[in-house]
């Protein structure tokens, strides 16, 4: 496998010359190292915004645990509470009305 390096500069080669001065051959190798520099460059900053964007949505997949686990909290506490008022009710003695209704007295059938 060929590396990037030398793609490019197969890739930016100069046109077919039996002979190349010092300066072009120079040119041509500043040129590709700058191109191969570049693109090393571009690697490495789009690594980064791949590593930023994973860690905030690591983070926003916690804050959103985070978030529906106080709402499961907050729900069986309700339902705790909720349980607790009805044994509460059913545990109290019967309250007395302000109205005393006459009891009434089953009548016995004669025989």
């Amino acid at each position: 496998m060929r590396s990037l390096a030398q793609s490019t500069m197969r890739s930016l080669a100069l046109p077919q010359q039996a002979w190349y001065t010092k300066t072009e051959c120079v040119t041509q190798a500043a040129a590709a190292a700058t191109i191969v520099d570049g693109d090393i460059d571009r690697a490495s900053t789009l690594m980064a915004l791949y590593d930023i964007r994973a860690k905030l949505k690591q983070q926003q997949d916690n804050s959103s645990l985070n978030k529906a686990r106080e709402k499961i909290a907050a729900l069986a506490a309700r339902q705790q509470a909720q349980m607790l008022s009805v044994e509460k009710n059913q545990a109290a003695p019967a309250r007395h009305t302000q109205y005393t209704y006459p009891k009434t007295t089953p009548t016995t059938p004669a025989h």
